[in-house]
């Protein structure tokens, strides 16, 4: 069969512009992978399950992810990411920026009221495919690499957004509403001793009406959200300085180091000292030959 294209597209990106690659990366190595509240200023994220189950918090939003599913964290949204015990997290990962989507703020895949959560569905191989090709081009640094992976990247957008145009998300009742206000309170203090008679005294609700509607809408208590933030954000400034590590525990709410290394070691599975060892050292590591 021979098809004669009309030349008729329709751009998905605003004057044709292209994202940028800012990283891609394969997790299949880690049987205790847990990623705290994090974000990322000026990178959108994509993440691919490959095999197995996971927790995730996107934006306020929690969902229960599995092979097939991919996980869209647009630039500057809050998101937590959990292995299944039991059934580990296999997932390819890639950033992306420098784009605007028609119809989109900069940056984003999708809209924000939309779930960030697609199904591969009949395109689970494909996906999957792109993926393989852009970490096996970056592992044997082909020449070219750059280009084909940035074309590939495009390929991979191209097939989400086809998925996602004309699936909303229309769970915006009040209680939605009301756990997302209760999100915003505790994002923007939570670096502060607050409690939960605090926070509900703020929104002119009960404690006990916070802490059911919070746990319904975003998966945590209030309290546990509050100590993931926390430690997620531990972890970015681990990773992007060299502050000492009784200075980073002071910064994200913490005045005993020892409190604050007891929770990073409970939630992660390794101390600060260790996490920032592995994964700076993962960072200056060059490609396999």
């Amino acid at each position: 069969m021979q098809y004669f294209f009309k030349n008729k597209s329709y751009p998905i990106f605003t004057d044709g512009k292209l994202p940028d690659l800012v990283h891609v990366c394969d997790i299949s190595d880690v049987n205790h992978w847990i990623r705290p509240m994090h974000l990322h200023e000026n990178v959108t994220e994509i993440l691919f399950i490959r095999e197995g189950k996971g927790s995730f918090i996107i934006g306020g939003k929690a969902i229960e992810g599995k092979k097939g599913d991919i996980l869209i964290s647009n630039c500057g949204v809050l998101h937590d990411e959990r292995s299944s015990a039991d059934h580990p997290l296999v997932t390819y990962v890639c950033g992306i920026n420098n784009f605007q989507i028609n119809g989109l703020p900069y940056n984003h895949l999708i809209h924000e009221n939309m779930l960030p959560m697609i199904s591969s569905d009949q395109y689970y191989h494909i996906f999957k495919n792109l993926f393989e090709l852009m970490i096996n081009e970056v592992l044997t640094e082909t020449p070219g690499m750059e280009e084909t992976c940035q074309y590939t990247l495009c390929t991979l957008v191209s097939l989400m957004i086809r998925i996602t145009q004309n699936s909303h998300d229309a769970n915006d009742g009040e209680t939605r509403l009301l756990g997302l206000k209760i999100k915003d309170y505790i994002d923007q203090n939570y670096m502060k001793e607050i409690n939960l008679t605090e926070i509900a005294a703020n929104l002119y609700i009960s404690p006990f009406y916070l802490a059911h509607v919070f746990k319904k809408e975003i998966g945590f208590s209030p309290i546990q959200y509050v100590i993931n933030r926390r430690i997620g954000e531990a972890q970015n400034i681990l990773i992007t300085t060299k502050k000492p590590i009784t200075e980073i525990a002071k910064m994200v709410g913490y005045d005993n180091p020892n409190y604050f290394n007891l929770l990073f070691k409970k939630i992660t599975g390794m101390s600060p000292g260790k996490f920032r060892k592995k994964h700076t050292q993962t960072l200056k590591s060059p490609p396999a030959p």
